[in-house]
């Protein structure tokens, strides 16, 4: 799951535990991280404590010092009265896209031991991925079907669907979504672009959360302002050469740099990116 994925449900859970020396893994494959065995660990249910606390709290109280804007996030997220994910474990997580975003969170989900399906229309990237992740992911290429089936069972879904220079499209859509679980959660990082989910609407850092159908939805526009130093200087570093080519070349930079010139939007008070121009008719 990611950023806001340090998030155990209510009921019942998988673990996985070594015959060897039992201890706890939260990974189904390979070798036990206590003993060294190999092909050791066999799956457990283990039913929910009688209690209210929910496990993700230790988290975030943990980096409310140093983070408390991310730790207030995530806290509003797991400590929600109608929220039934936590720690990961055994959960339902849903992931549309594949690219950068949707990979990370789904490194996060998959460490954290939940179920991951990922959701991609590019049939190499989906190639790509089976590599990167072999069996611990399920993957499926997109499609309305595919769609529908994998969010009605999920207790997260993570749209991270990018179309640049337009508005992604809604794969998602409102009767989808009451479809899924009470209690789930979306989180669409796809927001500031308009969001493929047709129940998420932009919310801030101070009240990033709300409530539709049941189920819990994030929409924070800037996610990365959560930690602005980090991002800030994560994007200085990487915005960095880009500036520097503009400020000695001017324009001409762009013609040798393709980079640059995919990106240029305004000419001459006239729009010349063609999607950019195809969602704004009106300004063309």
């Amino acid at each position: 799951s990611s950023y806001v994925l340090w998030l155990s449900m209510a009921k019942a859970r998988s673990v996985y535990v070594c015959n060897e020396c039992g201890a706890e893994s939260r990974q189904y494959f390979g070798k036990c991280a206590v003993c060294g065995s190999w092909n050791s660990l066999v799956e457990q249910v283990v039913e929910p404590a009688a209690t209210t606390a929910r496990p993700g709290r230790r988290s975030a109280n943990k980096r409310a010092d140093s983070q408390p804007r991310l730790a207030k996030t995530f806290s509003q997220i797991v400590d929600h009265p109608q929220t039934r994910i936590g720690s990961g474990y055994g959960e339902l997580d849903r992931v549309l896209g594949g690219g950068i975003v949707g990979t990370e969170a789904t490194k996060m989900a998959v460490g954290l031991g939940a179920q991951v399906t990922l959701i991609d229309i590019n049939l190499e990237r989906l190639n790509q991925l089976e590599e990167l992740f072999g069996s611990r992911v399920q993957l499926l290429y997109s499609n309305s079907a595919n769609i529908e089936m994998a969010v009605s069972r999920a207790d997260l879904l993570i749209g991270a669907v990018l179309v640049p220079g337009r508005r992604p499209p809604t794969l998602v859509s409102r009767s989808q979504v009451q479809q899924m679980p009470d209690g789930a959660v979306i989180v669409d990082v796809a927001v500031d672009q308009g969001g493929c989910i047709e129940t998420v609407r932009p919310t801030s850092h101070s009240e990033p959360v709300y409530v539709d159908s049941g189920v819990l939805h994030y929409g924070v526009p800037n996610m990365p302002g959560a930690v602005p130093r980090t991002a800030t200087e994560a994007l200085n570093n990487s915005t960095l050469p880009y500036v520097i080519k503009l400020a000695n070349m001017g324009l001409g930079a762009l013609d040798t740099d393709a980079a640059l010139a995919e990106g240029l939007n305004v000419v001459n008070h006239q729009l010349v990116h063609p999607a950019v121009k195809a969602t704004f008719p009106d300004l063309a």
